[in-house]
């Protein structure tokens, strides 16, 4: 059984992963997307919405914007 993720929950992103930020004012599915760019290093980000199985982007807050990420490029935040 694999646990979903919750809303507040940190992630681990690692480097070269693609981040994308929705068009402003775009509400419909499938998402659309005005940019994206890949990390130039790993980080942490914040999950804004909990997790769905039937989707594959995680809605995430990096460096103060809210960006989409595919849930299969990160990892739980795990403390040593």
């Amino acid at each position: 059984m694999t646990l979903l993720l919750e809303a507040g929950d940190l992630l681990y992103i690692p480097s070269k992963v693609y981040v994308y930020q929705k068009i402003k004012g775009k509400i419909d599915s499938p998402l659309a997307f005005s940019d994206t760019w890949a990390l130039e290093k790993p980080t942490h980000a914040l999950l804004l919405e909990r997790e769905r199985r039937d989707d594959i982007w995680l809605k995430i807050l990096h460096d103060g914007s809210e960006l989409y990420v595919d849930k299969h490029d990160i990892l739980p935040y795990q403390e040593k």
